[in-house]
């Protein structure tokens, strides 16, 4: 006799509490295959922790029950997957589970409200697919959603890890200088907040690429290059930091708690890491710059690597200032474009 949802529950809640994960899974699977349907408020801490406890079938059995029935996954289930397939690396899965938002999907109410909430900010609205291209741990990106042919300059998205087993995942995006790369200064930029993705400077304040408002349809929006951008004269690092910044991510938990004095330490440890996947850029001139909230931590960052610089690391990192918000901290002369904006 098939049992009822009553049974079912009572099962998996007994092999969650003692840690049957073997037995969970397959009451789990049975439960979905013979049609009774996954409970966020009840199910989804008990398939979370089955996944971390190393049976990630739990999760995608979940996954695509929700796929099958048009339901929009919770977002704690949607950052397991992500996070999880990056460890596999397993990086267009990752990425395509973030895109569930611009699936398919029947337009629910949450739908509705979701749509209304990312209407105010168009980035959001970009599929995700496309961004990637021959992944692994770093790819150059040859095409964007939104903009007509290949990309005018040389774009590169990756992660570096950082930290303690390296279990936190910065994501970056890296253009290179469209003058002269090999001797052109390297930036490394952060947008503020915290929590801002720097993607927003890419498209909003200084990179190579803005939205063409004037033809926006509502839909995807257009893009087009610019005569504005930094990209001109000096190769870029958009870092999205502090952790759970953009695409950036940990497996620890507590990493996603706001803290100035760590993101001090991890970013310098970013720059170190990237420089050695990219020796080519050591010895060009470094800045690290930012807006708005990371001036408070722009100065701490160039501190740690000037002593680092002085202790520890070898090569050093070639370091000369550092920029936030129109006021430079360093010698402005380097490149006649970076004055005060305001």
């Amino acid at each position: 006799m098939l049992p009822d949802t009553y049974t079912f529950n009572t099962m998996l809640e007994a092999c969650a509490e003692h840690k049957k994960w073997d037995d969970f899974g397959y009451a789990y699977r049975e439960m979905l295959h013979h049609g009774y349907h996954f409970n966020a408020k009840r199910h989804l801490k008990m398939v979370l922790e089955a996944s971390r406890a190393g049976h990630e079938e739990v999760m995608e059995a979940t996954w695509e029950h929700l796929r099958r029935s048009n339901r929009i996954p919770p977002s704690p289930l949607i950052k397991e997957r992500f996070c999880r397939k990056l460890e596999k690396g397993d990086h267009v899965t990752a990425i395509s589970s973030l895109a569930v938002l611009n699936g398919k999907i029947e337009e629910t109410e949450l739908r509705k409200k979701q749509k209304k909430q990312l209407m105010g900010n168009k980035l959001l609205l970009l599929p995700l697919p496309p961004l990637v291209h021959a992944y692994s741990g770093e790819s150059t990106v040859r095409y964007l959603p939104g903009y007509q042919g290949p990309l005018p300059f040389e774009l590169e998205t990756g992660y570096i890890g950082v930290g303690e087993a390296e279990e936190s995942q910065f994501f970056y995006y890296f253009i290179k200088s469209e003058r002269t790369p090999a001797e052109d200064p390297l930036l490394i930029w952060l947008t503020g907040g915290p929590g801002c993705s720097s993607i927003s400077a890419f498209l909003l304040e200084n990179g190579p690429l803005a939205f063409n408002t004037e033809s926006d349809s509502g839909n995807i929006p257009s893009l087009v290059s610019t005569t504005y951008s930094w990209s001109k004269v000096a190769n870029i690092i958009y870092l999205d930091q502090p952790v759970g910044t953009g695409f950036s991510y940990s497996r620890n938990p507590l990493a996603n708690i706001p803290s100035d004095t760590r993101s001090a330490k991890l970013v310098p440890e970013f720059v170190h890491k990237w420089l050695a996947k990219h020796p080519e850029y050591f010895y060009n001139p470094f800045y690290v710059t930012g807006n708005s909230y990371a001036g408070k931590v722009v100065p701490a960052i160039v501190q740690e690597i000037s002593i680092g610089n002085g202790l520890c690391c070898k090569p050093q990192i070639n370091l000369q200032g550092c920029f936030d918000d129109g006021e430079s901290v360093s010698d402005r002369e380097w490149v006649p474009w970076l004055q005060p904006t305001t």
